[in-house]
């Protein structure tokens, strides 16, 4: 289980504070110096890295410290988890803790000889961003090699700045953003949301973890964790085991979430199976005319690489849609997991009446 602060504690990350720093000479040798991995809040934060060769290379770009905030947990987990430190579940969990809530359109992790310096890859690929991109990026010295973090976004979410930790009763306005709509995940499993044509008031009336995206042409751009009444956790809501069966990963990890949510255990069920079947198939399906037939009134479903099943957790567990199901603590939950030979699975979580 990762816990960052300890791992920064040991490595020497820096605490966020978001003031701009000059850039000292640069040395190969210099010991890496990292943004801290935790935030108090979310938005942007642009600013000068402390780290002389992460200054160097994106020196006239906009490195912003939150991102790389999120670049030092990715950093920081590549031992440990390798390719998966740079996968979107990973990388959202990163972004929220470190308080970074636009969507990372791009994660790349390169590692090396100690005191190598940046990799030729790593040029490259700041050569080919945009200039309406943050970077998140920096160098860490991992167990036995030198690992270089590389996250890139595009801001353009209307975000206000918030906590993360927010009291009961809480309220937040929205900006007036055409094009833009919102939506909001309870952690009662109340749903709501809208367009942002006109300014917008919500309110967390009730306490728990409550999730917030924004979204423009029907995609999310952005996406925040807010916790009300209660601290933000200390680990990872979702972890990565290994050499674990595909059905025993879904119902651990979204068992250990639903735990967490003060939620009953999830059981596999043949019916759900039924579901996900079905919806693997024909994705054009309403899931509703699949569920409700075999007596699941309410289901969400997530359809993504057999061998990725990662990204359907991270879809039903963070998306504000699902949380109607995944977070009704009063209900039993069901799951049903379905993979087909061209290597695709769904998976489907639903409830009873």
């Amino acid at each position: 289980m990762l816990r960052f602060g300890l791992l920064c504690a040991l490595l020497g990350c820096a605490h966020g504070s978001g003031k701009p720093a000059a850039a000292p000479a640069v040395a190969l040798d210099a010991t890496p110096q990292l943004p801290s991995p935790n935030r108090g809040g979310y938005g942007s934060a642009p600013s000068i890295p402390k780290d002389p060769l992460v200054a160097k290379l994106v020196a006239g770009r906009r490195w912003d410290e939150a991102l790389s905030g999120a670049a030092t947990a990715v950093a920081l987990g590549v031992d440990e988890l390798g390719a998966q430190a740079v996968a979107p579940w990973f990388v959202r969990e990163a972004r929220y803790r470190s308080g970074y809530p636009w969507t990372v359109m791009e994660a790349q992790v390169w590692s090396g000889p100690r005191g190598a310096g940046a990799p030729p890859q790593l040029t490259a690929w700041l050569a080919a961003r945009g200039a309406d991109q943050d970077l998140g990026v920096v160098h860490a010295r991992g167990r036995t090699q030198e690992h270089w973090v590389a996250l890139a976004a595009v801001p353009d979410a209307p975000v206000p700045a918030i906590a993360r930790r927010l009291p009961v009763g809480a309220a937040l306005e929205l900006p007036a953003s055409p094009g833009w709509s919102y939506a909001l995940g309870g952690p009662e499993g109340d749903v709501s949301g809208g367009d942002l044509a006109a300014p917008s008031a919500v309110r967390f009336d009730a306490s728990g973890e409550w999730v917030l995206s924004w979204s423009h042409g029907g995609v999310e751009r952005a996406s925040i964790a807010l916790y009300v009444g209660v601290e933000p956790p200390s680990d990872m809501l979702l972890e990565a085991p290994v050499d674990v069966a595909p059905r025993a990963l879904v119902v651990d990890e979204l068992n250990r979430v639903r735990a967490a949510w003060g939620g009953q255990p999830i059981e596999g069920d043949a019916v759900a199976d039924v579901v996900a079947s079905a919806l693997l198939a024909d994705p054009t399906r309403p899931i509703a005319d699949v569920a409700a037939p075999v007596g699941l009134a309410q289901a969400h479903a997530a359809t993504c690489p057999a061998n990725a099943l990662m990204r359907c957790l991270d879809e039903l567990v963070w998306s504000v849609q699902s949380r109607a199901v995944l977070a009704r603590a009063d209900r039993p939950l069901y799951v049903g997991l379905a993979t087909n030979d061209a290597g695709r699975a769904t998976v489907v979580v639903g409830t009873e009446p």
